[in-house]
């Protein structure tokens, strides 16, 4: 087989590879996420008043300001009850492809709206020859399967693998509606999560922890 095609094939393999985990399958027991009910006693005065106003407070677990990581913006709507997060790739030196499972209690947290941007995109000028694809679907109830990985679109019989250098780039539009009181976790499961180099050597990678915090009754207070 030619070196050019050999070449295109690896480099689709090693991408789809890094998809397919996303896709994958694991233990439903390998990340707990369940509501903990808010002790009331905890709470202030006004919050306490106002059940009917379901006030969200959205916490996001500290991560490192430096290194490859993922990253989270997070903004919360009191009158709808919903929780816009938005998830970012940042400082990757060398990216081929991302991949891994984002998890929650689907009785706590419901799917509003779920959108995946094409990732590692890498410097404008990459565009002439990889072409970024992501995947963000929703697989049971609670778990996101989420993936990224780039492609060389144009076949080339001496060009190396090449990862993208990021420095901050947007990978995951997600709108979720709290439906339970309480405090809810949506964090990545630990088990599912890969990140690889175009040598396919592993990176260490900073993964985010999101707690949503409804101190009241959502909908209204039912």
């Amino acid at each position: 087989m030619p070196s050019s095609v050999c070449r295109r094939l690896l480099t689709i393999t090693l991408g789809w590879t890094l998809i397919a985990a996303a896709l994958a399958g694991c233990s439903e027991d390998s990340l707990v996420v369940a509501g903990v009910q808010v002790d009331a006693s905890a709470l202030s005065a006004a919050d306490a008043g106002q059940v009917g106003v379901a006030p969200v407070q959205i916490v996001i677990e500290a991560g490192p300001a430096s290194g490859a990581r993922v990253t989270v913006e997070a903004t919360a709507g009191e009158a709808n009850h919903r929780v816009h997060l938005r998830y970012y790739l940042e400082s990757f030196a060398d990216l081929l492809g991302i991949a891994g499972h984002l998890r929650f209690d689907p009785a706590a947290l419901r799917v509003v709206a779920l959108e995946a941007k094409p990732v590692p995109a890498g410097a404008s000028e990459d565009a002439e020859f990889w072409q970024p694809f992501s995947i963000a679907r929703e697989s049971p109830a609670g778990r996101l399967l989420l993936g990224g990985a780039r492609f060389r679109h144009k076949p080339h019989p001496y060009a190396p693998f090449e990862g993208a250098v990021v420095g901050r780039e947007l990978w995951l539009d997600l709108e979720l509606e709290v439906v339970q009181p309480g405090t809810h976790v949506v964090a990545f499961d630990p088990a599912s999560l890969v990140a690889r180099t175009a040598a396919a050597k592993d990176i260490a990678v900073h993964w985010p922890t999101v707690r949503i915090v409804q101190t009241g009754a959502p909908r209204g207070g039912q």
